[in-house]
């Protein structure tokens, strides 16, 4: 009886170690499909969010640049996303940057008055999101200074003068 019941164990730890050996590659073999290559991403922490330097106010018709930059705690590559305006959909992700590492962007905004708002978030490369960031932008219209030459002022008050002008030029 002793040597089935050691037979049993035997055969049980055997098909315990079998098993733990199927399951830990069956894990590997998904880290690898998900491009994670055996790393443990549970410990992955996400990007901080992105900090925006942008100009607050704008005259139309300009173009202006964005600064954007985001740590990331594992130091892991980081992608940025923007989101301009009122649209519901944001851009795609562009990256890699390294964390710290400033990302600039020029953004331009052609007549249009009035506030824009700047959203973006960032992720690492495996995929942990930050939340989002957002600048506001007012853009205000130009002044246009009416500069009249001294003939055009003297006509538009004298209309009789132009036939008068007219034949001292021989037009």
């Amino acid at each position: 009886m002793k040597k089935k019941t050691i037979s049993i164990l035997v055969c049980t730890l055997l098909l315990s170690m079998a098993l733990s050996a199927v399951t830990a590659q069956k894990i590997s073999i998904e880290n690898v499909k998900d491009g994670n290559h055996g790393i443990n991403v549970l410990n992955n922490s996400p990007p901080s969010d992105p900090d925006i330097t942008c100009p607050d106010k704008l005259r139309e018709n300009r173009i202006f640049i964005a600064r954007v930059v985001s740590t990331d705690p594992d130091d892991d590559p980081i992608y940025y996303r923007f989101n301009i305006g009122d649209s519901d959909k944001p851009s795609n992700w562009i990256g890699p940057y390294d964390s710290g590492v400033e990302y600039v962007s020029g953004v331009g905004i052609f007549k249009y008055i009035g506030d824009i708002t700047i959203a973006v978030q960032a992720k690492d490369k495996w995929g942990a999101e930050s939340g989002w960031s957002y600048q506001t932008i007012s853009f205000v219209e130009i002044k246009r200074k009416s500069i009249t030459p001294p003939l055009i002022n003297i006509l538009q008050n004298h209309p009789r003068m132009f036939p008068l002008l007219r034949q001292i030029l021989g037009l």
